[in-house]
Order: C-alpha cells, then structure tokens, then sequence
C-alpha cells in the first residue's frame, strides 16, 4: 500500500511517540518535540495561533490513516489528540521509521519513471550495438 509523504511520515511520528501496538499516547504541540517539527510544526507567538496549513494537513493525513485502520483518534482539540495505533499501523510505521523502509517508499513512489528511464537506457544501448556492429 502506498501512502503519501504526510502520511508516511505522521505514521512513523506516531510509531515513535507511541512504540507498542493497541496502546494510547496524547499528543499536543510541543516546542521540543524534534519529530513534530521534522513534520513542519511552526510555533507561532500566541498559544492560539496554530500554523493552519500544518493542521489542516495533518488533520487530512490522521483522516486518511484512521480510514485505512492504522490509528484510532479519540479526544480531539485543534492539533492536541489520544492516538491509538493499530497492529497494522505499528507494522507499517516500523517499516516506514528505517532507511530501508524509506528508499522502498520512494521506489515505490517513483517505480514508473524508473522503469521508464531504464527502458529508454536499454533501447540507446541496443541502438549504438547496432550501429557498432553494422559500421565493421
């Protein structure tokens, strides 16, 4: 299954806020918190000027991932949430926290263009061994 960039990486924000599955973690906005501000948290002056583009993304992303079965929100206020994480979204943010699990989410992402670029790779190589063998 492929998920986009947010949800990808809110999973794995989760995965590592939470660490176990079938267990609740709150989450609010937190200056310190590194992971949040890798999502693009911004903090503005005032406690009730949230960055509204960040929580309406993010609210879209948790949307899309309590609709596949990954999370379980509970206990809304603006960006401040209970998340459950599933089996299933504790397996896919496992894979999705390592290296590997990203370059796969990435060739996953791009896996056309690849196949594309390497068709067109072989065909040069087939078209100049054509040429070398009919110019002897």
């Amino acid at each position: 299954m492929s998920l986009s960039k947010d949800e990808r990486n809110l999973l794995v924000f989760y995965f590592r806020g939470i660490g176990k599955p079938d267990e609740s973690e709150r989450f609010g906005d937190s200056d310190d918190n590194p992971d949040l501000k890798a999502l693009g948290w911004k903090k503005n002056k005032r406690k009730e000027d949230y960055d509204k583009e960040f929580v309406e993304k993010l609210t879209k992303a948790d949307e899309l991932l309590q609709k596949r079965g990954f999370i379980e929100i509970s206990d809304e206020k603006n960006w401040e949430r209970t998340v459950k994480l599933t089996f299933e979204g504790y397996e896919l943010g496992s894979k999705y926290n390592t290296k590997l699990g990203a370059s796969y989410a990435w060739l996953e992402r791009y896996r056309l263009i690849l196949e594309i670029l390497g068709l067109v790779i072989a065909l040069l190589i087939a078209i100049f061994t054509c040429i070398s063998a009919f110019s002897k």
